[in-house]
């Protein structure tokens, strides 16, 4: 057998159509360096590579430290407040590295912004802490229901996904709230709402796509041309991530 190294047993690169993921870290110490060590790595070491990371901010207190961090690590810019990291437009996923009285509200914060949460243990102290990472996810769910446009709703939807997915690590960490009867009634409920759910945008879609037809064919299309019918858009949601239910275990 030929002497292979542990990346080619892991098979070809990852291909450059890969999506890119863009990583904010918040710490630029300790946790901060070996986060940042696994982003960079985590392309070839989870293979093939759900999305490829990339590093484009890094927030700490002290500015000069935190430019230092950027430059070592890699990072495209730098901030010295994490409400700034969070107001990045490319900033999608928030890894919170800092002490542990730091993690909750810039995590709650990422979560209300429709943004992945990475943080290290504990995403929260309390249980007043864990109540309000709850109450981020019922307000991203009003946004999804409140959405009148299929753009607005997607966009919605995406939100509440991850808002949904911070919760769910969050009671991850936390058995006797997985073991509640509220917490096991919102799994049943999820899993019966994403059905139904799915099951909407699908025949929203396939109706969409029979008018779209209809107003390019001839000859239906002169009768949308004369009531000046126009296409719409499908229901699609940005992230490919978004188009999965999210993950709910609460057993052990």
């Amino acid at each position: 057998m030929g002497r292979q190294t542990f990346t080619s047993m892991a098979g070809p690169a990852t291909s450059n159509d890969a999506t890119s993921i863009g990583v904010g870290m918040l710490g630029y110490a300790f946790m901060g360096k070996a986060h940042s060590n696994a982003w960079k790595k985590a392309a070839y070491m989870i293979h093939p590579a759900p999305a490829v990371p990339r590093l484009v901010a890094i927030c700490g207190r002290d500015g000069k430290a935190v430019r230092a961090a950027a430059k070592r690590y890699g990072y495209e810019r730098t901030y010295t407040d994490w409400r700034r990291l969070l107001e990045d437009g490319e900033v999608d996923l928030l890894d919170n590295g800092a002490p542990n009285d730091l993690h909750a509200e810039p995590c709650i914060e990422a979560a209300k912004a429709g943004k992945h949460v990475f943080c290290e243990k504990p995403l929260a102290r309390d249980a007043d802490e864990a109540r309000r990472m709850l109450d981020a996810v019922v307000k991203a769910r009003g946004a999804a229901v409140a959405a009148q446009t299929p753009e607005s709703r997607a966009q919605a939807e995406g939100q509440l996904s991850q808002a949904l997915r911070g919760l769910f690590a969050l009671a991850e960490s936390y058995p006797d709230l997985k073991a509640t009867a509220n917490f096991q009634s919102l799994q049943a409920s999820l899993g019966e709402i994403e059905e139904a759910t799915q099951n909407a945008r699908r025949y929203f879609n396939a109706v969409v796509r029979d008018l779209n037809t209809a107003i390019q064919e001839f000859p239906s299309n002169l009768v949308a041309g004369f009531f000046q019918f126009r296409p719409r858009a499908y229901f699609e949601l940005d992230r490919p991530d978004d188009r999965q239910v999210p993950k709910v275990s609460f057993g052990g």
